[in-house]
């Protein structure tokens, strides 16, 4: 979709929270069943709900999927507010403080984990510090890695279509410019 769409994709995302309300409003009048007072936290109850069993749906696919492959799943930061909220204002402090990268390094060591998945919002967020997995990413399996089309539609706007928005071949070939431009900086410095 054309970046310029970005009010076609909001919709879109916006009508997954709309389309459980829809079929509950639709279900009680062929029903005939009048919600009364209970109209708007019914419709609340319904969104949450089906949000949740998304959520919960996801995170079983996901171990299902790691099981096929006789593989784990990543660990996940468990905060105490609901969506990791406060996970983020950890990150987000540390920030401002200091060192973002301190925050990450925290939750490394408390997890005992060099990767990890901070579930913030209820949206898997990887961070990892181990060496081989960044390289096996950035180089040997960048193949198996996809930004998907929600997120190219999305950061199209803000970042254009330079190194931090691209896949394939498309990629490789601004990685190995950028490569020779740092090796021609580095060249002059010496």
């Amino acid at each position: 979709m054309d970046p310029r769409w970005y009010r076609l994709r909001f919709f879109l995302d916006a009508s997954r929270l709309l389309v459980p309300s829809l079929a509950l409003t639709f279900v009680t009048r062929v029903a005939n069943v009048k919600l009364g007072l209970w109209f708007v936290p019914s419709h609340l109850a319904i969104i949450v709900a089906v949000f949740f069993a998304r959520v919960h749906y996801s995170t079983w696919r996901q171990a299902q999927h790691a099981s096929a492959l006789n593989a784990r799943t990543i660990p996940c930061v468990i905060g105490k507010w609901p969506g990791n909220l406060d996970v983020l204002l950890r990150i987000l402090n540390a920030a401002k403080t200091g060192y973002m990268q301190e925050s990450y390094h925290r939750l490394f060591e408390e997890y005992q984990s060099t990767t990890l998945n901070t579930r913030i919002l209820w949206t898997d967020q990887i961070i990892s510090m181990d060496l081989q997995h960044t390289k096996f990413i950035l180089a040997t399996g960048f193949d198996h890695f996809w930004r998907g089309k929600g997120q190219k539609e999305r950061y199209e706007k803000f970042v254009g279509d330079g190194i931090f928005n691209r896949d394939d071949e498309m990629w490789k070939m601004v990685r190995t410019s950028l490569i020779y431009a740092v090796v021609a900086v580095f060249i002059a410095i010496l």
